[in-house]
């Protein structure tokens, strides 16, 4: 017969076992630890996670005797008591702690359950909680292993002592009543059938378990009829098996009890063997719904998004490699939605992250309405959110639900009284029909959401083959242009601007170069599509101000009247803090003012921010003393209010505006209203795009003080500027007399 006490700590290491992996879960720490004090020898019963040698330097940190009557936490180690200790400066190397009692009676620790991990972290309130429901847990735990296994050495006593009941009868009345205690404090009854004569005895714990009236006779059949039919069949069979082999049998199954009330029931038997034949079985029925609820709570806080209560990124895979093996197995269709939200970092950074939060929730609540129970909604992270489909028939069955989940998205969410807009992008992919598993139909979802952002957002897009192709293409793209920093071959090119009335130079704009290793240097027109991806647009801007402002402090030292340089500026460096710093130091860096610089932004990089934020940059860019140009002005949105809000020095007329002029009256208007709006505004003007001496002409007679275009010189690298600065006066009075003769 198996010791208590061995048995005892065996069970309990498997219980706790459990609770440390669902404690590592929740926590996401890699190392935790289970310690008591027995007869003052500290041993640890469990660890899971980092593996220690168990020496007294470990024993000595988790020390039970230590534990205090709450949850007591270190951030970090290193600013404790416990920075020297080994476990702290070697080994695992520790910096944070959190530790709770366990105790069979208050006041009265037997041990403690610790979390210890190798980063600084806080603690908050709510997870304090949840350490002591898991404390409790292992209390329950360390409960019910010790009575189970009290109650099993009992239950063979009395078998074996059987000849001599009569004489141990004041005893045995004394350990029934300690059993009755033991079995109401952890839910455990014990049972006995008689293999023989079909008897069946229940105690009192099982009786209330059941919810049967204590001493009504039980037959096996009325015992069984309290499990569910599939489960009635495997606990039969179990029974069936143990007898069999002359073993034993475990099992955990739902119970509904005579009062209709569901609850888990934890059963153990083993065969008693009289001249190798099983004559009897014996076990334990404990009653573990308090557990199981624990269990699907942690469940659920670990598969769960917290703020929404959706399903999270491990549930949602899950669950879509299961909607895809039904689908296979019953030749019906998948569809996978992957939703981003549009905006949402600008309602954060207006609004605060309480009001982002309560558009997530309402945005969640909207994914979820008319949903089946079938189908499922996940919170991927962020803004990002997933919509699994299933039961489908046909590929163009999923249209309807698409436009309605779109639709709603794309409604305003009331927050606080404020409408906010909070547009969504959908991608869809279908299964089998597009893909066929999990990875590969998340990408093309993945495809056709990147297609529905850069569409033009608050649109839903369903994958093809074509977008497949470019994708593939905008990939290579992007490659080619990130080796192309990388290996020194983005340069700045420049184009004089000119003063229309004496032909002065006022300075360059500097344009965007590549070279390509077979063709030489390209525009970057077939490369436009990079600077809708952020780290790209902010790698190349950084490397345009470099090398312009290397180029400028060559000049500078070289005495070059050159004037000021422009640079234009994407969405994604306008958005990026620390513009103003940034240019100051590389303009700095090379001997020059900031004054030497022009930053030219676009009426779609001004509108796409708050215009409060918007003027707020731009004044700091005029506060250092760089001027600011519009540049394309008249092709975008940008209002008259617009230009009377935002610090603005100059306007660019764009070139399109410059085609068939002066045949072309209303190009004609546009740019006559452009450089009288300047005038009245105390504006500069520049116009783009002078191809022809006749434009030359026209636009001098309209006033306009200042141009650039081909005719002039069309963008040349740094090298030419010197030659070409040393060659403008003549070229400018032919120029004129050309024009003249228009």
């Amino acid at each position: 017969m198996q010791d208590s006490s061995v048995l005892t700590e065996a069970t309990l290491k498997d219980a706790l076992d459990r609770i440390g992996a669902f404690a590592r879960d929740v926590f996401d720490v890699p190392l935790a630890v289970a310690g008591f004090l027995d007869c003052q020898r500290i041993w640890l019963s469990s660890r899971w996670g980092v593996d220690v040698d168990p020496s007294p330097p470990l024993s000595t940190f988790f020390d039970p005797a230590a534990a205090t009557q709450q949850v007591q936490t270190i951030e970090d180690l290193r600013q404790s008591r416990f920075a020297d200790h080994p476990l702290v400066t070697g080994g695992p190397r520790l910096r944070f702690y959190a530790g709770v009692p366990l105790e069979l009676k208050p006041g009265f620790p037997m041990g403690n359950l610790s979390l210890a991990g190798p980063e600084p972290r806080g603690f908050g309130e709510r997870e304090a909680v949840q350490l002591q429901r898991l404390a409790a847990m292992a209390v329950d735990a360390l409960r019910s292993q010790r009575a189970s296994a009290r109650l099993e050495v009992e239950i063979r006593r009395r078998r074996l002592g059987r000849v001599d009941l009569w004489r141990q009868r004041r005893q045995l009345r004394r350990q029934n009543v300690m059993i009755d205690l033991t079995e109401r404090m952890a839910h455990v009854g014990g049972w006995d059938l008689d293999l023989q004569t079909g008897s069946l005895f229940w105690s009192d714990e099982i009786y209330r378990i059941s919810e049967v009236p204590i001493g009504r006779a039980i037959t096996t059949d009325f015992a069984l009829s309290f499990y569910p039919g599939e489960e009635r069949g495997k606990i039969a069979a179990a029974i069936d098996r143990a007898v069999a082999s002359l073993g034993s049998f475990d099992i955990q199954t739902p119970l509904v009890t005579a009062n209709n009330t569901r609850r888990w029931v934890h059963i153990r038997g083993e065969a008693e063997v009289v001249g190798g034949v099983a004559t009897r079985l014996t076990g334990v029925l404990q009653d573990i719904t308090s557990h199981k609820a624990s269990e699907a709570q942690l469940w659920h806080v670990a598969n769960h998004d917290t703020l929404t209560n959706l399903p999270n990124r491990a549930l949602f895979h899950d669950r879509l490699a299961k909607a895809l093996q039904y689908a296979e197995r019953h030749s019906c269709t998948v569809a996978l939605f992957l939703v981003n939200l549009d905006r949402m970092k600008d309602i954060n950074d207006s609004f605060g992250h309480d009001a982002g939060d309560a558009v997530l929730r309402a945005q969640a609540l909207r994914l979820n309405e008319g949903l089946r129970a079938s189908d499922t909604v996940a919170r991927l992270g962020g803004d990002e959110f997933a919509v699994i489909l299933t039961g489908f028939q046909q590929p163009h069955d999923v249209d309807q639900p698409l436009g309605r989940l779109l639709a709603a998205l794309n409604a305003p969410v009331e927050v606080g009284g404020h409408l906010l807009i909070c547009h969504a992008s959908i991608g869809a992919a279908v299964f089998p029909d597009h893909e066929r598993d999990a990875a590969a139909l998340l990408k093309a979802a993945d495809l056709a959401l990147y297609r529905a952002k850069t569409g033009g957002r608050a649109r839903a897009a369903m994958f093809s083959p074509a977008i497949r192709l470019e994708r593939d293409h905008q990939m290579t793209i992007l490659a080619t242009v990130r080796s192309a920093v990388a290996d020194g071959r983005v340069e700045p090119f420049y184009q004089p601007i000119i003063s229309l009335k004496t032909g002065v130079i006022h300075g360059f704009e500097a344009l965007l170069r590549w070279r390509d290793p077979t063709s030489g240097f390209q525009p970057p027109g077939s490369i436009m599509s990079v600077f809708d991806d952020p780290d790209l647009s902010l790698m190349l801007g950084d490397c345009m101000v470099e090398r312009a402002t290397a180029d400028m402090g060559r000049w500078h030292a070289a005495g070059l009247p050159f004037g000021r340089v422009g640079l234009n500026v994407s969405e994604f460096e306008f958005r990026r803090t620390g513009l103003v710093t940034r240019l100051r130091q590389a303009v700095e860096a090379h001997g020059l003012k900031t004054s030497h610089l022009v930053i030219e932004v676009t009426e779609t990089v001004l509108l796409s921010k708050d215009i409060a934020v918007a003027e707020a940059v731009l004044q700091g860019l005029r506060d250092a003393g760089i001027t600011i140009a519009l540049d394309d002005f008249g092709t975008g949105h940008a209002s008259l209010s617009h230009l009377q809000q935002i610090p603005v020095d100059l306007l660019k007329v764009d070139s399109s505006f410059m085609r068939d002029i002066p045949a072309r009256h209303d190009n004609v208007a546009i740019v006559s209203a452009v450089i009288g709006l300047a005038d009245s505004l105390g504006l500069d003007v520049v116009a783009e795009g002078i191809e022809t001496a006749e434009q030359l002409r026209f636009l001098r007679a309209l006033g306009c003080p200042r141009g650039q275009g081909f005719l002039f010189q069309p963008a040349m690298p740094a090298s030419e500027v010197p030659a070409f600065l040393d060659a403008w006066p003549r070229r400018w009075e032919a120029l004129m007399r050309i024009a003249a003769a228009a």
